[in-house]
C-alpha cells in the first residue's frame, strides 16, 4: 500500500508544471540558486560589514532549509532508482552525514545531496542557468563594493605591499575561482560553435580579473583551459577520430597523474627544493595540520585563521590550501576514498561518452585543487554535478556522445 501511495504521489508531482517548467526543474534550479546565494553572498562576501552577522546567520539557515527540503522532495518523489542505486544512495548519504558531524561541516554533504538530486538534469541547461546566476550574484557583490555599501575586502600580498582587490569578496581568490568557473561554463556552452571570439572573450576576462585580484592560480588555470580547448577543438577534433582521441586522453591522464604523484612525493620530502614560496608554505601548512589533527576514518573539526592555535601548536597563521589534504584531514579516509573512486569513474565516463570538452575542464580543476580547497566545493565547481555518472546508470546520458558528434 505504501508503495502504491508513493508511486501515485510521484506520478502526480512529476506531472505538475508551471509555465511549461516541470516541478523537478523548478525545485532543482531554485535549490541550486539558493545554494549559490548562501555560499557566495552570505559566506564569501563582505556582506557582514553592513548587515549584522546574526541576521546573515538566520538567512543562511533559511537557505539551507529550503535547499535540503527541495532536494529531499526530488530524491524521494521525483526520481526513480534501480535497487543497486538505492543502496548506493543510502550508503553515501550515511557516510557523508557521519563525516559532516565529525568535521562540523556540511560542505561535502550539501554537494552530495545536490549531485544525487541531479539525475534528470540537462547539463547544457544547468550550465546556462548556473552561469547567469553567478553573473548576477557576482555583479551584485561588485556593485555593493564599488558603491561602498560593503567593504572591498582588499588584502596586501606578503611583504611586497601590493594591493589585491577583493571587490566585495572575502578574499580576492574567491573572485578568481568564480571567474574561472564562469569561463569554463562559457566555453562548454559554446563548444559546438567555431567562433574564435569565445577564446578572446575568455582570455580578456581572465586577464582583467587577474589585474584586479592578482590571483595567479586563477589566471594560469583559465589560460590552461582556453589553450587546451583551442588545441582540442581546432586540431585534435578535426584530425583524429573518437577512438584515437579516447586513447590520447587515457595516455595524457595516466602520464600527468603519474608525474604529479612523483613530483608531490618528492617536494613533500624536500619542500625547499620547490622554488615557489607559496607552494612551499602550503606544504608546510599541510604538515602542521597532519601533526595537529592526524588522519582518521571520518575526519576532524579543524580550525583555520590568521591568529589561531592548532592543537599542540602556538598561535599563528594556519590555512589548509590543498583540496586533497583538506578532504583527507577534515572529512576522513572513507570519504576521500569514495571521492577518489567517484572521480576516476567520472573521468572514464566522460571519455566513454566523448565529452572531451568537459574532460579538459575537469582535468584542469583537478590541478587547481593542488593549491586551493575551492575546486572540491560544488558552488565553485559545477562540473562536480557530473559525478552523478558514478552513482546512476542513466540511459539518457548516452545521448551526450551523440550530441557531441553532431
Amino acid at each position: 500500500m505504501n508503495k502504491i501511495k508513493k508511486a501515485d504521489i510521484s506520478k502526480k508531482l512529476n506531472n505538475i508544471s508551471l509555465n511549461n517548467i516541470s516541478l523537478y526543474d523548478l525545485l532543482y534550479y531554485s535549490a541550486y540558486i539558493i545554494f549559490l546565494i548562501k555560499v557566495i553572498l552570505f559566506h564569501r562576501s563582505q556582506l557582514e560589514t553592513t548587515i549584522d552577522s546574526t541576521i546573515i546567520g538566520i538567512l543562511s539557515k533559511m537557505c539551507s532549509l529550503i535547499f535540503f527540503a527541495n532536494c529531499i522532495i526530488i530524491i524521494i518523489f521525483l526520481q526513480e532508482y534501480k535497487k543497486k542505486e538505492k543502496y548506493i544512495i543510502f550508503f553515501l548519504i550515511g557516510i557523508f552525514f557521519v563525516s559532516a558531524m565529525k568535521a562540523d561541516s556540511s560542505t561535502l554533504l550539501s554537494g552530495l545531496v545536490l549531485i544525487i538530486s541531479s539525475k534528470k538534469i540537462n547539463f547544457d541547461k544547468f550550465n546556462k542557468i548556473s552561469l547567469i546566476s553567478q553573473i548576477i550574484i557576482v555583479g551584485l557583490i561588485i556593485i555593493l563594493a564599488t558603491g561602498n555599501i560593503i567593504d572591498n575586502g582588499n588584502v596586501i600580498r606578503g611583504n611586497s605591499g601590493e594591493i589585491r582587490y577583493g571587490f566585495g569578496f572575502s578574499h580576492p581568490n574567491t573572485l578568481g575561482i568564480l571567474s574561472f568557473q564562469m569561463i569554463c561554463q562559457y566555453l562548454y556552452i559554446k563548444r559546438k560553435t567555431n567562433e574564435y571570439k569565445k577564446y578572446i572573450i575568455s582570455t580578456i576576462t581572465a586577464t582583467i580579473i587577474y589585474k584586479a585580484t592578482d590571483s595567479n592560480t586563477a589566471l594560469l588555470m583559465s589560460l590552461m583551459v582556453v589553450f587546451l580547448t583551442i588545441i582540442y577543438e581546432n586540431i585534435i577534433k578535426r584530425k583524429f577520430n573518437y577512438n584515437q582521441i579516447k586513447n590520447m586522453s587515457i595516455i595524457l591522464l595516466t602520464f600527468s597523474s603519474t608525474i604529479l604523484i612523483i613530483l608531490s612525493s618528492y617536494f613533500w620530502v624536500y619542500p625547499n627544493k620547490l622554488r615557489m614560496s607559496t607552494m612551499v608554505t602550503r606544504i608546510w601548512q599541510i604538515k602542521k595540520y597532519l601533526k595537529a589533527y592526524g588522519v582518521n576514518l571520518f575526519g576532524n573539526a579543524i580550525s583555520t585563521g590568521t591568529d589561531i592555535a592548532l592543537p599542540g601548536m602556538p598561535k599563528g597563521y594556519y590555512y589548509l590550501d590543498n583540496a586533497y589534504a583538506w578532504i583527507l584531514i577534515n572529512f576522513g579516509i572513507v570519504v576521500s576514498v569514495i571521492i577518489l573512486i567517484g572521480v576516476i569513474y567520472y573521468l572514464r565516463k566522460l571519455i566513454c561518452y566523448g565529452e572531451f570538452n568537459m574532460l579538459i575542464i575537469v582535468f584542469v580543476y583537478l590541478i587547481y585543487a593542488i593549491s586551493e580547497t575551492n575546486p572540491f566545493m560544488i558552488a565553485f565547481n559545477s562540473t562536480l554535478i557530473g559525478l552523478n555518472y558514478s552513482i546512476f546508470n542513466v540511459k539518457e546520458r548516452n545521448n551526450l556522445k551523440k550530441n557531441n558528434e553532431e
